[in-house]
């Protein structure tokens, strides 16, 4: 236990190396995954797209680990796991507001089975991102 705690305390340089590339490396990871395309996106262009942080079921994303890509008849957000959403299925868009001030970010309820249901993501225009996922709910 000693000898456990000592090096802990002053590791040597390959181990400082090891850990610092692999934390890169997930970083690297978790970012390259959320911009990967998903087969129902084959041949289509997103009306709108954006890179940004939020919350998909408990886990919290800082930074640019969230991808959420807008088509005429679904959504896909990307990050650890990939949530492809009808609009048929969404319920409803609200804005959201960093600190109660600023409009930072949109949250998504919805009724898929396959789907977390805390979806809160970053955008730089919640509004228009509101209304372009509105003005397909209502068809």
């Amino acid at each position: 236990m000693d000898q456990i705690l000592r090096f802990l305390m002053n590791p040597s340089p390959p181990f400082v190396l090891l850990f610092m590339g692999t934390i890169v490396g997930l970083l690297l990871l978790i970012v390259l995954q959320a911009r990967r395309r998903v087969p129902e996106e084959a041949g289509k262009t997103p009306i709108y797209s954006t890179i940004g942080g939020g919350r998909i079921g408990w886990l919290n994303y800082r930074g640019p680990f969230i991808s959420l890509r807008l088509y005429e008849d679904f959504l896909v957000i990307r990050a650890l796991q990939t949530i492809v959403l009808p609009y048929a299925e969404i319920e409803s868009v609200e804005v959201k507001k960093w600190l109660g001030m600023t409009p930072d970010r949109i949250q998504i309820a919805h009724r898929s089975l396959h789907a977390p249901e805390t979806i809160i993501v970053g955008v730089s225009n919640p509004a228009r991102v509101k209304e372009m996922i509105d003005q397909r709910l209502l068809g």
